[in-house]
């Protein structure tokens, strides 16, 4: 059985299971408190709990912390990454505690992001980084109680406007490179470069010696012909 204990005006519930931790949590009412304890009970005696504790103690802003730390230097655009927990660490959704965040906290997040004119592709970027902490903290953190809010929200995501294809035409090439070298001095060269690669500006931003002529540098053949741009 549960049992309750009033403290300044709050109620704290206790389940005391054998084989199990115990349970605590406090609420503002009793009535709160008997539905809490009631669900965990129920929960033992079907065999299918799973400790909230640390889900219940966690805030988000504690878990972005945790996961820039632990999971974003894994990633590709570690660096991206790192700033999108720092931004999110700071809104007002950061100091609910995983388990208080439900989906009409991330519905909120999103019309909020919107209303601050950030474009569709940003919100989802965060939704993604957002999915990916809870589901991290599920199944790699043991907070096996939670569920995904970001996964009862998906048609409410923003849609990605149609792109276009737009390729340069007649002289529109030697327009910007002549305009780039006047008021940028060796962008040039770097546009151009970036036009016959194809390449993406994080791509060419991370370009090193050892991309174009391997990994013993300058003396070894070059990968690329240089001349030819």
């Amino acid at each position: 059985m549960a049992c309750f204990q009033k403290r300044s005006g709050a109620w704290r519930a206790i389940v005391k299971r054998k084989g199990y931790d115990i349970q605590t949590r406090t609420f503002d009412s009793k009535g709160d408190a008997e539905v809490w304890a009631r669900d965990i009970e129920n929960e033992i005696d079907r065999r299918v709990f799973a400790s909230r504790t640390e889900a219940e103690s966690t805030t988000l802003a504690e878990a972005l912390e945790r996961y820039a730390l632990e999971i974003t230097p894994k990633k590709k655009d570690a660096y991206h990454d790192t700033l999108r927990c720092r931004r999110l660490s700071k809104r007002p959704l950061a100091r609910k505690t995983l388990a208080a965040i439900r989906g009409k906290d991330i519905a909120e997040f999103i019309r909020d992001r919107q209303a601050e004119g950030v474009g569709a592709n940003a919100v989802r970027l965060d939704l993604a980084l957002l999915s990916h902490l809870f589901n991290t903290a599920r199944i790699a953190w043991g907070m096996e109680s939670l569920t995904n809010p970001v996964d009862l929200v998906k048609g409410q995501r923003p849609k990605i406007p149609n792109g276009r294809t737009r390729r340069l035409v007649d002289n529109e090439r030697d327009t910007i490179v002549s305009a780039a070298q006047v008021y940028g001095g060796e962008i040039g060269p770097i546009i151009t470069w970036a036009i016959e690669t194809a390449m993406r500006r994080g791509e060419n931003a991370a370009m090193r010696w050892e991309h174009l002529y391997g990994p013993c540098g300058p003396q070894c053949a070059p990968r690329f012909n240089l001349a030819s741009l």
